[in-house]
């Protein structure tokens, strides 16, 4: 949600209305990214940040859509899709100059399913005028290969003319 209207006073309520009541073994967390002005409010599990107090260097608790935030402002060009690949979920992040146009996440079981969800987030905000697609795939991703998806994808008239980039895993951890 945008930073304007985000009250770190009622996170717990916000969580609540976007998920339901938070679960016994959770604690409710916030960010608040200031590149694009937006919040994120989620759960984690209390043995996590129970462990993360024990330890004797502070460590800072970030949400992994704020990770793709910043490598979205810092290293991919605007109007240029970035797609991130993990196990079970792929996102989709988009910007103009400094202003967050959309990131979505959506569930997948092959390349077919994230090209299509590709597809829906690009005509739902009408951006079909950028160069690049970047894509990054963490971890090893059984149901995702990276050549028959880029096959796919240049099969389709409105992605022949676009370059894919792959992101390497590490290169986007390098912004931690």
């Amino acid at each position: 949600m945008p930073n304007s209207v985000f009250f770190p006073a009622h996170a717990k309520k916000y969580f609540n209305l976007n998920f339901g009541d938070l679960d016994s073994n959770e604690r409710v967390y916030f960010t608040l990214n200031t590149a694009f002005e937006v919040s994120m409010v989620f759960g984690i599990k209390t043995d996590a940040d129970n462990f993360r107090n024990s330890l004797k260097q502070s460590v800072v608790i970030d949400h992994f859509s704020n990770l793709i935030l910043k490598y979205l402002k810092l290293h991919i060009s605007p109007y240029d899709p970035f797609l991130i690949i993990t196990p079970k979920l792929v996102y989709f992040a988009l910007r103009e100059e400094s202003k967050l146009l959309q990131l979505s996440t959506g569930e997948f079981d092959d390349e077919n399913d994230i090209i299509y969800f590709l597809m829906a987030q690009l005509k739902s905000i009408g951006a079909m005028n950028f160069s690049s697609i970047h894509i990054c795939s963490l971890n090893e991703v059984d149901t995702f290969s990276s050549e028959k998806f880029n096959l796919s994808l240049k099969s389709i008239k409105s992605f022949a003319d676009k370059s894919i980039i792959s992101i390497g895993a590490d290169k986007l951890y390098s912004i931690l």
